[in-house]
């Protein structure tokens, strides 16, 4: 049998390709499970942009064990995300 390519849930990886819980996504990213759309939408706009998510959820807290092979190479592409800064005025 022919291995099958990954597909992401959106065009770029999120937490929600690594089946996180309803419970898990509240807590992590501060929407809805029903909002999911937005924060793909929202925070999710680049390639490393949700990586830094992936990294909370691997790491030990919100009902998922600890795996620190993960937390290290989503932590790596986390640092490649482009920095967003707001300004007020």
């Amino acid at each position: 049998m022919a291995e099958q390519k990954k597909e992401f849930f959106w065009k770029y990886e999120s937490v929600l390709d690594h089946d996180i819980t309803p419970e898990q996504f509240k807590a992590i990213t501060g929407f809805d499970w029903e909002r999911r759309f937005e924060y793909l939408q929202s925070v999710v706009n680049s390639p490393y942009a949700g990586c830094l998510d992936i990294v909370v959820l691997y790491g030990g807290r919100y009902g998922r064990p600890y795996n620190k092979k993960m937390c290290d190479k989503y932590g790596v592409l986390a640092n490649k995300a482009p920095m967003v800064m707001d300004y007020c005025f």
